[in-house]
């Protein structure tokens, strides 16, 4: 039963892959500016240095502290818990001792979360009918459901 409402799940993404496509270009438009920004930042603190030659062949955590100890704005949150489930772990340790979040950072997650709460609703729709609901009906579910959902997650934030 398990397994039938998973591939029956499966069956249905694999019938819309203009959604999975446009959940990538939304995930690639909302990372794609921060990354650039950081690496301007990388490339202005490295230039020609030795470390630039280091870091480009592995890991220098001696440069990485000393940038992470001069770095502002997004640059501070280049640090060695970025990678893998430390990241979680950081970004929890982050809210219960109560630290600001980066602005940059903080600005783009609720970017990214209000375009989520605004698209939810159209691919759930689409998922549901399991037919083309083209472009406007798509975003017409979009519209539809965008104030529910950004409801429950009001609610679900506040709990």
């Amino acid at each position: 039963m398990i397994l039938a409402a998973w591939l029956d799940g499966l069956g249905r993404v694999r019938r819309a892959p203009s959604v999975a496509a446009g959940v990538f270009v939304l995930t690639l438009a909302a990372a794609l500016p921060l990354a650039i920004v950081m690496r301007g930042t990388l490339a202005a603190h490295l230039r020609n240095s030795l470390a630039a030659n280091t870091a480009a062949d592995a890991v220098n955590y001696d440069w990485w502290q000393e940038f992470a100890s001069q770095a502002s704005g997004l640059g501070a949150a280049f640090t060695p818990a970025i990678i893998g489930f430390a990241a979680t772990l950081d970004s929890v340790s982050g809210v219960l001792d109560a630290r600001r979040p980066i602005a940059p950072i903080a600005g783009a997650v609720a970017t990214y979360l209000l375009a989520w709460m605004f698209l939810s609703g159209g691919i759930l729709d689409r998922y549901a009918r399991q037919r083309r609901t083209h472009a406007h009906g798509f975003f017409a579910a979009c519209g539809v459901f965008f104030w529910r959902v950004l409801r429950l997650g009001l609610i679900a934030g506040a709990g």
